[in-house]
């Protein structure tokens, strides 16, 4: 019912290339950036960072929307994994993480 041990690493490879992309705004930015954004229009700004706990409920329109042919997170898959692989990632993300809550900690720039 798992993912192979080489797709999962894979999977996981692909994942880590996303979100650590130097080419997508969305990701590539943090404290300090914001900051010289803002002092690049003519803001003066002061910049801190807290963590916060948050907590995603994974429904299963969330995980759809994630792998929906025209969706971010699948396009994003196939410059790393083949249609096949996306396929079965979807398939256990249903399987395993539908349904369920993700809690994490991350960084919030104010």
């Amino acid at each position: 019912d798992g993912l192979a041990k080489s797709l999962f690493r894979r999977w996981q490879q692909a994942d880590a290339a996303i979100t650590q992309s130097d080419d997508d705004p969305r990701f590539d930015w943090d404290a300090q950036d914001l900051q010289a954004m803002g002092q690049s229009v003519g803001l003066a700004s002061q910049v801190s960072e807290d963590t916060i706990s948050t907590t995603l409920y994974l429904s299963e329109k969330l995980i759809q929307r994630w792998f929906a042919p025209d969706g971010s997170y699948r396009n994003q898959l196939a410059a790393h994994l083949s249609d096949k692989d996306i396929q079965a990632v979807e398939t256990i993300c249903q399987r395993q993480l539908q349904n369920r809550r993700c809690s994490g900690d991350r960084a919030l720039p104010f």
